[in-house]
């Protein structure tokens, strides 16, 4: 019984100097984030923080559509330009690839750039669209924000915050919103699907194709249009951690307080892990059933990611909607019924009404 005690102690006491140590840690850690600063700082580095990161997001598509559209010129060159046969004037539609494909045509080509042309027209729409919406939301956040970042309040606690703050961070989250739904989730499908297009339907990949067997380039696999993905891809991640967490965020209150700063990310952070999960599962959707089958070297490199990202990103939009038919079955239609007593109003027809409190 002497030796459980001295151990029941010894716990008692490693666990006690553990968690004083983490405490002093984190009085520390605090510290350094209270040192005087200016009102409505810590809301102004973070829509600084914010603008940077969606206009490098912005600035990964403007470079992807630009790889594609250099890409393109040189398949349309190589699937029209008269392909001669030695030593006679006739023509033929046979093109050389380093892969030895037999169906590489100049009509099969061109049937696949015919593709290509309406994924970039619709890319196009997307990044002005975007574009678009990403200068209004600049535009309306950062003079506003200048104009009253002196009024009482504007950091304290969201429910004694003057008006104005509450409204300026409602509407931005309203577009952080919309531009998930308009750009993080187009987006990354459609880059990725016109990736798997650029690097061969079928096998074709124009850049390893020539009109003779002479002119045929040294094999390589992918363009540059793997770097610009990566980047896109990477970018609409970080944002989207950035949006999950925003709202439960300044939902607990004090939202840009620098002293609680830490330890407020630190509880919140799952929210935006999980956002982050919901904005890219499509687009590892389309990576399993499109790009990997064109490019299987990519399976290799982000197939653990995106089988990852893809189950549990199945799995939380199931139980989102579960959770919004059972509301709209059971809640949407009872509310009154189940939550509330039902008091009798005159209306002014004459006829009673129940008006749920």
């Amino acid at each position: 019984m002497c030796i459980f005690n001295c151990i029941g102690k010894c716990i008692g006491g490693t666990c006690k100097c553990v968690g004083k140590s983490l405490m002093a840690c984190l009085r520390g850690l605090c510290k350094c984030f209270c040192n005087p600063v200016s009102a409505a700082a810590g809301f102004f580095i973070q829509i600084f923080l914010y603008a940077g990161f969606q206009g490098f997001n912005i600035g990964t598509d403007v470079g992807i559509f630009l790889e594609t559209t250099k890409t393109y010129a040189k398949c349309y060159e190589l699937a029209t330009t008269p392909i001669y046969l030695t030593n006679t004037t006739n023509t033929t539609d046979q093109i050389y690839c380093v892969n030895k494909l037999a169906n590489a045509t100049q009509s099969h080509l061109m049937d696949q750039l015919q593709i290509l042309t309406i994924l970039e027209g619709t890319f196009f729409f997307f990044i002005c669209l975007s574009g678009a919406v990403y200068m209004v939301h600049i535009a309306v956040l950062f003079p506003n924000a200048c104009r009253h970042w002196r009024d009482d309040n504007f950091e304290n606690m969201l429910a004694e915050a003057s008006p104005y703050y509450s409204k300026v961070l409602q509407i931005h989250t309203y577009f952080l919103l919309l531009e998930s739904v308009i750009h993080d989730v187009p987006m990354s499908c459609l880059a990725i699907e016109m990736c798997a297009q650029m690097w061969g339907i079928g096998g074709i990949n124009c850049w390893e194709c020539a009109s003779s067997l002479e002119a045929l380039p040294a094999p390589h696999a992918q363009p540059g249009c793997e770097m610009w993905l990566g980047l896109l891809l990477g970018s609409i991640a970080l944002v989207s951690i950035y949006k999950g967490i925003l709202p439960l965020y300044a939902w607990i209150g004090n939202p840009f307080c620098w002293a609680c700063y830490p330890l407020r990310i630190c509880v919140v952070l799952p929210a935006g892990f999980l956002y982050c999960v919901l904005v890219l599962a499509p687009s590892m959707g389309v990576a399993l059933n499109r790009l990997f089958l064109v490019e299987p070297l990519m399976r290799q490199e982000m197939g653990t990611y995106a089988d990852t990202i893809w189950t549990f990103g199945l799995f939380f939009y199931g139980i989102i909607a579960i959770v919004c038919v059972v509301y709209w079955l059971l809640c949407g239609k009872c509310i009154c019924v189940m939550c509330c007593e039902c008091k009798k109003k005159d209306a002014k027809d004459g006829s009673a009404g129940c008006l749920c409190c």
